[in-house]
């Protein structure tokens, strides 16, 4: 998924010889939520784990004075050269510090679950805020990522998303990123998963400030001529890639549910065409950047869910989604909401669940090309997910396409009557130049709860799935 912003300069990390953790200034405490392991329902097992915050948005200060506050990189995602003149010497300059959980980056942390607030006050500052939050990542044992593999599993949870309007996206997602943050890999990482490092997904992003243990500096400019106003939107010429399922991308108005998979088994730095960017490279990167993805109003069912709508968006809904991996192959993904009043599950296009089967249709209805199936299809998630995802929760918007690729209509040049064009009710969905203005940004928050995972049957009661 795309990264998210914020307006505070967050960052990376270093030491003598390579990227390292500083939390001399700020000490890195992981909130503490809960994650529940089923065997059937109403009998599951309670794991105590901490959440990290992604390396990318973290201060990212001189490591030569613990105690000091030179910044690495500043106002408008600029790197200063003194200490970032190249990739290397950037990482054995720069630290990566602490991050302020609690009263920063949330409004509430909760053992059962969390709350992302899209604007967040600094105590450190009477004048800046934080707009956005970037990926928070359960950690395991021993601190590294905590890892799931789902094939034959379901994966369920409750999420309010009902303050996000158009143009936001509270978001859960699982992406094959290095279980200890690229450590073992890159011996240029010291941090690891403690500090959040190692973040990939299949939109190949290139914002993220370092990528395999060097920092991306090489090529970094702000991405369009508006992104100025909105310090940490910046692009250098590496992005990192790894499959992704994105089993919730959401605000009040529009949702979806979308596998990306990518050739490569394990994360890959891309460059150039490598990266999957529109327009020459859309069918040449590494990963399939469109993915297949299960949207209600996009298939032609504009009354199944937004607010009052079958899956009524003004308060708690629970989503469950199953992996049938029968003989082994991941073959269906099935996802479930439930809201205030009972819920079915759709059938669209003569079907209701992420197969390979209706992956085609889907392309062939859309006019688009089965890059999915080209990159592996869900045999390629299924493998992905055997060596184990981790789990990313985000709420953000969209500086590179405004989110319309969700909630609105795109291409915007395109006739409403195609098919696939429109996504979503939103007429002008997220401008971030207006939207992170906007009265409403200060009431956009998104709440994950009751997070569960266990064999197919074994997370919930509900009927209908």
């Amino acid at each position: 998924m795309l990264a998210p912003l914020i307006l505070f300069a967050f960052s990376h990390i270093a030491s003598a010889n390579a990227q390292h953790a500083g939390d001399q200034v700020i000490p890195e405490v992981h909130p503490k939520i809960t994650i529940q392991q089923c065997t059937a329902p109403r009998s599951c097992q309670t794991l105590q784990r901490e959440i990290v915050l992604d390396a990318n948005w973290r201060w990212l200060r001189e490591a030569a004075t613990p105690n000091g506050y030179n910044n690495c990189i500043g106002i408008y995602s600029i790197w200063y050269t003194r200490l970032c003149p190249n990739p290397t010497e950037c990482a054995k300059n720069c630290a990566l510090e602490g991050a302020q959980y609690i009263g920063v980056l949330f409004s509430k942390v909760k053992m059962q679950g969390l709350t992302l607030r899209f604007v967040c006050s600094d105590s450190y500052s009477n004048t800046l805020v934080h707009v956005g939050v970037s990926e928070l990542l359960p950690l395991g044992v021993d601190s590294t990522y905590q890892t799931f593999d789902l094939n034959n599993q379901e994966f369920s949870f409750d999420v309010d998303a009902s303050t996000l309007t158009c143009g936001f996206n509270g978001a859960l997602n699982f992406v094959k990123m290095d279980k200890d943050g690229g450590m073992s890999r890159y011996p240029g990482n010291q941090a690891g998963a403690r500090f959040g490092t190692g973040y990939c997904d299949a939109r190949c992003p290139r914002n993220l400030r370092f990528i395999n243990g060097e920092a991306n500096v090489v090529g970094w400019e702000q991405s369009e001529p508006r992104a100025a106003v909105q310090d940490g939107w910046a692009t250098g010429q590496y992005g990192f890639c790894c499959s992704e399922m994105g089993i919730w991308k959401a605000n009040a108005n529009a949702t979806a549910y979308t596998a990306r998979v990518c050739r490569a088994g394990e994360q890959t730095r891309c460059l150039g065409l490598n990266c999957g960017e529109e327009p020459d490279g859309i069918y040449q990167g590494v990963c399939d950047r469109d993915g297949c993805d299960f949207n209600s109003y996009r298939l032609g069912n504009p009354s199944y869910f937004g607010p009052g709508k079958t899956v009524d968006t003004q308060g708690k809904i629970t989503v469950v989604t199953q992996f049938h991996s029968p003989g082994g192959n991941l073959s269906e993904i099935k996802t479930l909401l439930h809201s205030k009043r009972p819920c079915h599950q759709q059938r669209l296009l003569n079907h209701n669940s992420i197969s390979d089967k209706y992956c085609q249709a889907q392309k062939t209805l859309f006019g688009e090309r089965n890059a999915f199936a080209a990159h592996g299809g869900l045999k390629a998630m299924g493998k992905a997910f055997q060596s184990g995802m981790v789990l990313a929760m985000s709420i953000w918007d969209d500086p590179e396409s405004d989110m319309l690729w969700m909630d609105a209509k795109l291409p915007v040049d395109r006739d409403v009557s195609i098919p696939g064009v429109t996504r979503g009710p939103c007429t002008v969905s997220g401008y971030p130049d207006i939207l992170e203005y906007d009265a409403q940004a200060t009431k956009a928050e998104v709440t994950f709860s009751n997070i569960k995972y266990g064999p197919i049957g074994s997370t919930h009661e509900i009927q209908g799935i």
